[in-house]
């Protein structure tokens, strides 16, 4: 503290305190008083009063989440602007303050999890454990009113936007959830806890530095701040460019780009800097060329004159010495490059390998890479007072001292970075990216992304194409594909095929994974383009199979049954039956058989049981089991159908897959409830809801809902039906489930009818129509056209009636 602050503050000579936890008195230095040179140093906000006033007018007035987006090149002064504003704000006022940088741009989450780290006030140097632990019992916090369950379940999901390992029941709940339901509940469980947590006090977010943002924060904050809608924030972001995060959530998201200071403005500092009271004319035209009315290069360059002692001042006027300030630089760049090699050279070699690393780094890596015989304080306390870097945090890991610092203007750290030889520059990325690997090798998937970019500026293709792999199958297993298909498209960029048997095999791996992913995705296209691509480099007969399995689906997906029939049928020779791929294969046949109405199908399914049971395949079984039983069903034989969903839950139960055990519990509750057994089937309903409910799969909790529905309409529980499916009607409506707003309209239409509540039924009826109109939904248009015309008949209005009747048999 003494090193950074001794230009500051007057201390007295060092000294002995006693202090409560130690047992011999500590030496340390007290200060007296504040320096006059520190009241002319430090930073002044001139000409943005009308921007505080505007951002104290939306705390004033907050109602809701507010966003304020403050853009600007760098050094126009917008961390000065948001520092300004938050200190004439009450002393109560909670305040988050996340600054991005450009060493962990690449690393997913991490803005949003340093937001969370900085709320919970988690140590991000803390063990796994310990961060779940204070995770969990903040959660417990804020989501008091919340069950056990709920509590456990946003714990889990926010552990995933912080980067902690997940234990087997989570991993498994993930494995068996679609994409865009993990994509759905991951804002659904951050805007949980930002609710929960909002509701115990304000806060204020700033997020400093947002075109170092990742992307994937970048999403989730967009997102985030629309469901915020009902609680009162405020979420600052800053940026060098435009941001567009929540810019459709207008009137509560506000722009501002700062400008640069006027003449008077930049007079103004300069006066503020050389102590004076006016400055010469030509003095301020050669501050208004090289700085632009910057707040932050008028001060490199007034810097550069004082320490040149480029000027006079003559009854309190600053004049510049005109001969000597044509020999300064002629940009800010090099101003700023002649201030730091002023330095001594040790300074300097600290400088540039910090330049390296990164906006942010720990001061060990830096020691490690300079070596021992350099005295890292003395350069760091260089490099403090010379106002190029700060100390951001000071902790203790594994009983050492870790100082995290970054550099205060991120122009400075490209400045020097740029000036480093290509060869030394890619020297230090080499060494940073090996040290990096040795001193984390137990923690190294942690530092995948900054390996893969110092090994890629180094120029180590190889080491940067494996770390590209690497990285890309971690975020694919993290169910983060954006990410996931941004790193493979890197791998196969740089990585060169052809001879050897690892990367090719890498790249087969690589090209059948981004199938896979857009497959998930739903594009289709992109998919093929390189599943085809895949085909060609596939040497192995099982991975051509593999592929071809994919491409049929895809086929399949599209409605293309015969395209997709064709494919296994060609290849079903070629497999042997006691292979895992073999399984997948019948399951998919007896689908498209199914699909396509084929009586073959049924006797498909039997037989494959008995194969797929020596394989122990029982994913394949599960599915195989459920399309014999939608077989059964339609023949009207409940009785097999029953047998085949139960044997069907069974061996998804045997296996942990919650999805298919969610939608086994549906269909059981359906075949229950029209034969009658309405206990049974209310039972499987509650299952169904309960399982669906774990994996957030929104489509089968929403549709065991309206079965559950109905199911009370017909026992005449009509109050109980209405609130279920109003229930039901929003949460459909929010994740666009248009099917199931249809249905729940149409089934509103019925339970008025038989209340007698005609007027309502016809409103009912007549939204469903039109849903089912828009959306394609013959079956649904067909029996709205019923209802109502039962509405027209107990009106006696029988005009229309017979045409409404016609159409929906012409419909059916």
């Amino acid at each position: 503290v003494y090193d950074e602050t001794s230009d500051s503050f007057y201390y007295t000579e060092i000294g002995n305190v006693s202090v409560k936890n130690k047992k011999v008195p500590v030496r340390c230095f007290r200060p007296e008083g504040i320096r006059e040179e520190h009241n002319l140093n430090s930073e002044v906000l001139l000409e943005r009063e009308h921007e505080i006033e505007f951002m104290l007018s939306v705390h004033t007035r907050l109602e809701g989440t507010q966003c304020i987006m403050l853009s600007g090149e760098p050094g126009i002064g917008k961390t000065r602007l948001v520092r300004e504003f938050t200190s004439r704000l009450p002393g109560e006022q909670k305040k988050i303050w996340f600054v991005c940088s450009s060493t962990y741009q690449s690393r997913v989450n991490y803005v949003l999890s340093g937001l969370l780290h900085g709320i919970m006030n988690i140590n991000p140097e803390d063990g796994n454990n310990a961060k779940r632990y204070r995770l969990l019992s903040y959660v417990y916090y804020i989501l008091s009113g919340c069950s056990d369950n709920e509590i456990h379940k946003n714990a889990n999901f926010l552990s995933i936007v912080m980067g902690l390992e997940r234990d087997n029941e989570f991993q498994n709940i993930l494995n068996s959830m679609n994409y865009e339901d993990i994509e759905r509940e991951l804002v659904n469980q951050l805007a949980l806890f930002f609710t929960g947590l909002l509701k115990k006090g304000s806060y204020i977010f700033i997020i400093d530095g947002m075109q170092w943002a990742d992307s994937g924060s970048t999403a989730l904050l967009n997102r985030l701040v629309k469901e915020l809608s009902g609680v009162k924030s405020i979420f600052i972001f800053s940026s060098h460019r435009h941001s567009d995060i929540a810019e459709d959530y207008k009137p509560f998201c506000h722009t501002m780009k700062l400008k640069a200071l006027s003449v008077e403005g930049m007079t103004s500092m300069a006066c503020r800097m050389l102590n004076c009271s006016k400055i010469n004319g030509v003095f301020i035209d050669s501050i208004k060329k090289a700085s632009n009315g910057n707040p932050l290069y008028i001060k490199e360059y007034i810097g550069a004159v004082k320490r040149k002692e480029y000027y006079t001042i003559r009854n309190g006027v600053a004049f510049i010495d005109k001969p000597g300030s044509t020999s300064l630089p002629g940009t800010i760049e090099s101003i700023i490059l002649a201030a730091v090699t002023e330095l001594d050279n040790n300074t300097v070699n600290f400088l540039q390998i910090v330049s390296v690393i990164g906006s942010e780094f720990n001061l060990s890596w830096a020691s490690g890479l300079i070596g021992e015989n350099t005295d890292m304080d003395r350069e760091l306390a260089a490099s403090v007072k010379n106002d190029i870097i700060s100390i951001k945090s000071v902790n203790t890991v594994s009983g050492a001292i870790e100082k995290i610092c970054v550099f205060n203007q991120e122009t400075t750290r490209e400045v020097i970075y740029n000036s480093i030889l290509k060869a030394k520059r890619n020297e230090i990325h080499k060494k940073t990216a090996e040290l990096i690997e040795n001193k984390y090798s137990n923690d190294l998937e942690s530092y995948f992304e900054i390996l893969c970019e110092h090994f890629n500026k180094a120029g180590i293709r190889e080491k940067a194409s494996e770390y590209y792999y690497k990285t890309a199958f971690k975020h694919k297993t993290g169910f983060n594909f954006d990410n996931s298909l941004e790193y493979f498209m890197k791998f196969l960029e740089i990585t060169d095929t052809g001879g050897d048997q690892d990367t090719d095999s890498r790249v087969l791996q690589a090209l059948i994974s981004i199938g896979q992913m857009n497959i998930i995705k739903s594009d289709f296209d992109r998919a093929l383009e390189f599943l085809n691509k895949a085909l060609e480099k596939a040497k192995l007969s099982e991975d051509n199979y593999t592929i071809k399995l994919m491409i049929s689906d895809i086929y399949k997906e599209k409605g293309m049954y015969d395209d997709a029939l064709g494919i296994i049928l060609e290849i079903e020779p070629k497999i042997r039956p006691n292979t895992s791929i073999y399984g997948q294969l019948l399951q998919k046949k007896c689908m498209i058989l199914r699909m396509q109405g084929n009586p073959k199908a049924l006797q498909l399914a039997k037989k494959s049981e008995q194969v797929l049971l020596k394989t122990k395949d029982y994913g394949s079984l599960s599915e195989t089991m459920r399309e014999a039983a939608y077989i059964y069903f339609v023949r009207g034989d409940i009785d097999n159908s029953l047998y085949y969903l139960n044997k069907a839950y069974g061996y998804a139960e045997r296996i942990g897959n919650i999805g298919a055990m969610a939608r086994t519990s549906r269909n059981l509750g359906i075949i229950y409830h029209s034969s009658g057994a309405v206990s049974r089937a209310l039972e499987y309903f509650n299952r169904s809801i309960e399982v669906s409910d774990k994996i957030s799969d929104m489509q089968s909790l929403i549709s065991s809902k309206i079965n559950l529905g109905i199911l009370y309409m017909e026992k005449g529980l009509f109050d109980n039906a209405e609130k279920l499916y109003y229930n039901v009607l929003s949460s459909a409506e929010k994740v666009s489930l248009m099917y199931q707003v249809c249905l729940v309209f149409l089934n509103l239409g019925d339970l008025m009818y038989e209340r007698g509540d005609y007027l309502k039924a016809c409103g009912n009826y007549s939204k469903s129509l039109e849903i089912a109109k828009n959306h394609r939904l013959p079956c649904e248009e067909g029996i709205n056209r019923i209802g109502l015309a039962k509405l027209d008949i107990k009106a006696q209005n029988y005009t229309g009636v017979a045409e409404k009747l016609e159409e929906a048999y012409r419909i059916f």
